[in-house]
Formats: C-alpha cells, sequence, structure tokens
C-alpha cells in the first residue's frame, strides 16, 4: 500500500476514535463537534491531497438526487392528507431557524466534504471504504445515544430499530454518492431530508414504526435508482443483466413488505392494521400485538355481536376492547364494550360514529417497535 493510503489509513482510525470515543463519554455538542470536524478536515487536506469531483455523471446524479426528493416530498405530503400530520416543535421565528439550521448545516457541509476526501482516495480499497462508512455512521450517532439507557434491553432494541439501522442506509447511500458523484449530491441529499423539520411547520404522521421503514427504503431505492442510470452511462458488462435482476429481487423483498404495512395503516382499504400499547386485553390480546382490523360501514355494523372484539375511537385515542353488551334506543344501536384484563365495563357507550372494525386476526408481537419508540418519545 503506498504512503498516502497509509495516512489515509491512519487519519481514519483517528476520526474513528475521536467520534467512538465521544459515544461513550459524550464530551461533544454540535458546535464542538463542527469545530473537530474543521481540524479533522483540515488535517485531511495537508495529508491528503484534494481531487475537485470531474466525474462524468456528477451532474446527472445531482440532477436524479433532486429529482428524486422533490418526488418524494410531494408523494409523502399527498399521504399525509390521508395519514395527517404533527406539528414539528422547532420555531418558525427566522431568528430561530438560523439559530437551529446553522449547526445542522455546518455539519453536513463539512462532514460530506470529509467523506469526499476520504473516500475518493479509497476508492480502490474496499476495506478503507466500509470503515470510512462505519466513521460516518459513528459521526451520525454520537449526538443522540446518549438519550438511550442501554442498561435496558428496551432501550438497546429501540435503538436498532429507530436509529441505528436508518443510519446505515443513508450513510451507505452517501458513500456510494461520494464515490460516483462527488460531494455535492450528498449534501443536497442531506438539505432535503434533514433541514425540512426546522423550515417546515408541519410533516406528514406516518407512525413511528412506518417512519423508521421509510427511513430505512428510502436511501436504498434512491440507490438503486442511481446504479441503474449509471448502468446506461457504460459499456453494458455479461454480468449487467444478472446484477439487475438481483437488484430487483432485493428491491422486491425490501418494498413489498413496506407497501403492505403503508397500505394496512393509510386507512386506504376495507383493512388495516392496529398496534396494541396496553395490557387491557390479555392474555388473548398482548402489547405489542398487531390487529389486522375489519372497516365496517352501513349495514355492516348491525352484524356486530357481543363477545366480538371492537375497534373504535373515544376521545382521539384508538381503544381495541371486546363488546359485552349491546342497547338499543329508538333505533339506534349502543355498544358497551370492556378489556379483557379490567374489572370493570368502559364507562361510556359506544355508537356507530365511534367505530373503526371489529378484530378480524391478531400477529403476535411484531409491533413491538412501534410501542417501544412510542415509550421512547413520550
Amino acid at each position: 500500500m503506498k504512503k498516502g493510503y497509509i495516512r489515509l489509513l491512519i487519519i481514519c482510525l483517528i476520526f474513528m476514535i475521536i467520534t467512538t470515543f465521544n459515544v461513550f463519554i459524550n464530551i461533544l455538542n454540535e458546535w464542538s463537534l463542527i469545530l473537530v470536524l474543521t481540524l479533522t478536515l483540515a488535517i485531511s487536506l495537508a495529508l491528503v491531497k484534494f481531487e475537485k469531483d470531474n466525474m462524468r455523471a456528477k451532474k446527472d446524479v445531482m440532477l436524479i438526487v433532486i429529482i428524486y426528493a422533490l418526488a418524494y416530498l410531494l408523494i409523502t405530503y399527498l399521504m399525509g392528507l390521508f395519514v395527517g400530520f404533527y406539528r414539528t416543535p422547532y420555531s418558525l421565528e427566522l431568528q430561530q431557524i438560523v439559530r437551529n439550521i446553522t449547526p445542522v448545516l455546518l455539519i453536513i457541509i463539512l462532514s460530506e466534504i470529509m467523506r469526499y476526501t476520504l473516500v475518493i482516495k479509497a476508492e480502490r480499497y474496499k476495506s478503507i471504504l466500509i470503515l470510512i462508512t462505519m466513521i460516518f455512521i459513528i459521526l451520525d450517532i454520537t449526538l443522540i445515544i446518549h438519550t438511550f439507557d442501554f442498561n435496558l434491553s428496551d432501550d438497546i432494541l429501540r435503538f436498532i430499530v429507530a436509529i441505528l439501522i436508518p443510519v446505515i442506509s443513508k450513510n451507505i447511500l452517501l458513500t456510494y454518492l461520494s464515490l460516483k458523484a462527488g460531494y455535492k449530491s450528498p449534501i443536497i441529499y442531506r438539505l432535503f431530508f434533514e433541514l425540512p423539520i426546522f423550515l417546515v411547520p408541519i410533516l406528514p404522521n406516518f407512525g413511528l414504526y412506518i417512519g423508521s421503514l421509510l427511513n430505512l427504503v428510502n436511501p436504498a431505492l434512491l440507490a438503486y435508482i442511481i446504479y441503474l442510470n449509471l448502468n446506461k452511462l457504460k459499456p453494458q458488462e455479461p454480468t449487467t443483466s444478472r446484477n439487475k435482476k438481483s437488484f430487483n429481487i432485493i428491491l422486491i423483498i425490501i418494498a413489498l413488505p413496506i407497501l403492505i404495512l403503508i397500505a394496512l395503516t393509510t386507512n386506504w382499504f376495507s383493512y388495516g392494521a392496529v398496534t396494541i400499547g396496553s395490557g387491557s386485553m390479555a392474555p388473548e390480546i398482548r402489547r405489542g400485538d398487531v390487529i389486522i382490523v375489519e372497516r365496517l360501514e352501513g349495514e355492516d355494523f348491525n352484524t356486530l355481536e357481543e363477545g366480538e372484539i371492537l375497534i373504535f375511537r373515544h376521545e382521539e385515542i384508538i381503544i381495541v376492547h371486546r363488546i359485552v353488551r349491546i342497547i338499543e334506543v329508538n333505533g339506534n344501536r349502543y355498544f358497551y364494550t370492556k378489556g379483557d384484563a379490567n374489572e370493570a365495563e368502559d364507562g361510556w357507550p359506544i355508537t356507530e360514529d365511534n367505530i373503526i372494525g371489529r378484530a378480524s386476526l391478531r400477529i403476535p408481537l411484531i409491533g413491538l417497535p412501534t410501542v417501544w419508540l412510542n415509550d421512547l418519545i413520550n
């Protein structure tokens, strides 16, 4: 290995030691992290010559990233009309916006220039590319990891599902973009996907579980699109067709469960899904189970009977309890419910206007990530 690559490896190891040290000690905030990035970048540029990103596909990839990001935001906001929106916690006063986005903007720019400087020199060394990707995964989580208590097994799982897996997916994409198109495309991607929370008052409310899955699949889908377009710009190799089929299979495997979950949670079809967040229906239905809901309309309500499990809204909360009594008054039916684990009936009658549907199928425990993430946020 040449001296230049030895220097590159030393820079990577030093940078990794610093970021990993902060994971355990927690001495860096946003501004001190910016200082570390600035100094590390300066040292890297002094030891490893910066190369201008003259990649042939640079403009094509930048255009793909911009179009993809705009399309993704448009589609998700249109979906928000069905799933609802939530208000972001950040102030929209100009002074607060500047204060909030300035450190984020600096971290994005410095880290992506740093990534490009390292990646372009390590192009022929896959082991160093993997090391660089790991460094930026650690860098991404270093400021948030201390909000988790790793003495608790639940927090470990929450961290893996909500943070680590999406961050790995994102950084694999960003390293790939740096390698194929320079540092501008990764910066553009991050600006589109990391700044809206500071600039827009509302965001689509997909729920924690679906949101985490989307954050996992979104970078993978963009990488796949770019891969296909880059293949068009170079002579086809004998293995290209086989590789393309493999990518298609992987994409289907990833996308299919996501599409099913989105369909079940967006009320578009006759069946939906509800994650159980309490133990009021134990032991038949436990916390973390997912209930497939058969939605009811019109004459469907007349088929409801005592003993069936009802899914309904009460004071904007979705509840899953069993029907214990049905009373008809002046042609109107009133449903009285009770949780199997509760000693008393619910203290209110349910009307057809409150009913979402009845339980059709129980899937054990697959909703636990939603429950854990909800506990984490709340």
